[in-house]
């Protein structure tokens, strides 16, 4: 189970290029326009386990 604590706000990190990868200053832009800038969330691990695609989330407050 996680608990999710807040927002994974923005960071300049997703416009960098990495590796084979070039820089992609697109990927920034479509955040701030779709997600309100958010790139995800940060979450604690309250009881271990496997997520997998299709498993139920439920929120609870």
């Amino acid at each position: 189970m996680l608990l999710v604590h807040s927002k994974c706000v923005w960071c300049a990190l997703v416009t960098h290029g990495f590796d084979d990868l070039t820089k992609e200053p697109r990927i920034m832009r479509t955040l701030v326009r779709e997600n309100d800038g958010n790139l995800g969330v940060f979450a604690l691990v309250e009881e271990p386990g496997e997520i997998r695609e299709g498993d139920r989330v439920t929120l609870l407050a």
